[in-house]
């Protein structure tokens, strides 16, 4: 018995470093003649989870497969070295049973990913690379296939940790990307690969209105707490209005009360479109008063010490809704975001709107076409990240905060920052 537990052990410690592959054993005894002891994968599954884990959660403290494939020094480099080694060496294996040359040059440990950047050899094509992505799926075990895509002087591969991390929002509202904001609406969509912040502000005109989608499951509605946190941590009450619509209702349980908020969270599409004709209303009155002053915009009327309009931004949890409920509700809602994308960021009135049905029945051409700023979660197909980002690769992405983000400078891969419920309703009602 004492062999087959060191096999069980020696058996799981291979798994570990060499993702994807599956061991059986075999002892073999000698005396008093020979004997050979076959032992399947299962036995040995069986043998470590009812010998091995309770010594090692006596041990660590936490669960077995913690404490054997994830401990975490405290360096960058999160995972082993090993296992990273490892799927490199798989990776250029398997491309090269396909006849495709290709060397890891580097590899970026991201939340919950590993980047590995690689050099094509000689004559082979980026599109060939990212044809065999559902190869590589069946190569490394991986439950979906890894995003392939260009980048400038490699092709990016993503494959993804045996372990994924948070992103604390609290991190980065300590940090000093926080206190050298350029405005007062901008805000992090999430960490991107290289560790940093990826920062938008709504008064560029480049993302000055947002579309938001990812299927359940995905995060969209903790990137939406994150963003709106971030937004209050940001100003104060005089210098930031809020609007929000949860026709979900859950979302934005208990923010009710804050006082960011210029009426109570809206759960009903006829209330969405009243909202949408103040808005207008309002920037209309705006504009009248910026040319009265001479100025161009909200910004450059703060700039110059002139504080007493705040800025108002809409937030839409679910805007399918309006879509669905009924031909006339849709023809208002269209025009209605039309002429606030159109004319919103100069008098520093902004749009955020998310949906979990990104087909082309509620993403618009005219919706999409007057929200510069795109973010997609995990989508359910290629064709849903194609009508966002107008290329697929969302519909691969892991869930939990994991998305790509089109701010006007190239699709950029992040995960979306986290903060706790009850670290979220202190912020919005003592902020």
């Amino acid at each position: 018995m004492q062999d087959m537990v060191q096999l069980a052990i020696y058996g799981r410690m291979l798994e570990v470093t060499k993702p994807g592959c599956q061991f059986a054993g075999v002892v073999e005894y000698y005396l008093p003649g020979f004997q050979e002891v076959k032992i399947s994968r299962g036995d040995l599954d069986k043998l470590f989870q009812d010998l091995v884990d309770p010594v090692l959660k006596e041990l660590f403290g936490q669960s077995p497969s913690a404490a054997i494939s994830t401990t975490k020094p405290a360096t960058a480099s999160s995972q082993p070295h090993s296992v990273k080694e490892g799927v490199a060496k798989q990776i250029v294996s398997a491309y090269a049973h396909f006849k495709l040359p290709v060397e890891v040059v580097s590899v970026i440990d991201a939340p919950q990913i590993f980047r590995f950047n690689i050099k094509p050899g000689p004559g082979v094509k980026v599109t060939s690379l990212a044809n065999r992505a559902e190869d590589l799926q069946v190569a490394l075990s991986l439950s979906e296939p890894p995003l392939v895509k260009a980048a400038k002087g490699y092709v990016v591969l993503d494959i993804p940790k045996p372990q994924s991390e948070t992103v604390p929002l609290e991190k980065f509202l300590k940090g000093p990307d926080f206190a050298t904001q350029a405005s007062k609406v901008s805000f992090p969509v999430g960490l991107d690969v290289e560790g940093k912040p990826l920062l938008v502000d709504l008064s560029n005109p480049n993302t000055c209105h947002g579309l938001i989608a990812g299927t359940s499951g995905s995060g969209k509605s903790e990137l939406l707490k994150s963003i709106v946190a971030s937004l209050i941590a940001n100003n104060k009450v005089s210098s930031l209005r809020l609007a929000i619509v949860d026709p979900k209702i859950l979302t934005f349980t208990g923010v009710n009360g804050s006082p960011f908020l210029a009426q109570p969270v809206i759960v009903d599409v006829q209330a969405s479109i009243a909202l949408l004709k103040a808005a207008v209303e309002e920037m209309d009155q705006r504009y009248q008063r910026l040319a009265a002053e001479g100025q161009t915009s909200l910004k450059e009327r703060w700039d110059a010490g002139m504080t007493d309009i705040p800025y108002f931004i809409l937030i839409f949890d679910e805007f399918a809704d309006l879509i669905l409920s009924d031909r006339n509700s849709k023809k208002d809602f269209e025009e209605l975001v039309v002429r606030i994308a159109a004319k919103g960021r100069a008098a520093g009135i902004h749009l955020l709107l998310a949906t979990q049905r990104p087909d082309r029945n509620i993403v618009t051409g005219l919706i999409k076409a007057n929200l510069p700023l795109k973010i997609c979660l995990r989508v359910t197909s290629g064709t849903n990240s194609q009508i966002v980002l107008d290329e697929p690769g969302a519909e691969s992405l892991l869930g939990r905060g994991d998305l790509l983000c089109d701010a006007g400078r190239g699709i950029v891969r992040a995960q979306s920052y986290f903060i706790p419920q009850d670290k979220f309703l202190k912020l919005c009602l003592n902020p």
